[in-house]
């Protein structure tokens, strides 16, 4: 659900939005966590293709990513990190997806 039709549902619902549900949109987060997650997604994926697991982001194209986006040298690093962060995240969220065997 966007903002918006959060808003538009309230409306029309005659309730008060509540700030914990209100959905959260690419907007809103800081320009440098924005930055980090076009950098992401600029990335490829790394799957087992016997398995089926997913291996994480391949990171060889970071440097043309950085470049694409205008990612300043001094910020690089905490970018990094960032993308770690996300791709750990992004990892479990698609173990936790994966039927038992």
């Amino acid at each position: 659900m966007t903002k918006q039709r959060y808003f538009e549902m309230c409306e029309m619902m005659g309730t008060t939005p509540i700030e914990d549900e209100i959905p959260i949109e690419l907007e809103d987060f800081p320009d440098t966590i924005q930055t980090a997650l076009a950098v992401y997604s600029f990335l490829r994926d790394d799957w087992d293709s016997v398995n089926g697991e997913y291996l994480g982001k391949i990171f060889t194209d970071v440097d043309l990513a950085f470049r694409a986006h205008y990612v300043d040298k001094e910020e690089e690093p905490f970018i990094i990190a960032l993308l770690r962060i996300i791709d750990e995240c992004r990892s479990e969220l698609i173990k936790a997806q994966k039927p038992a065997s």
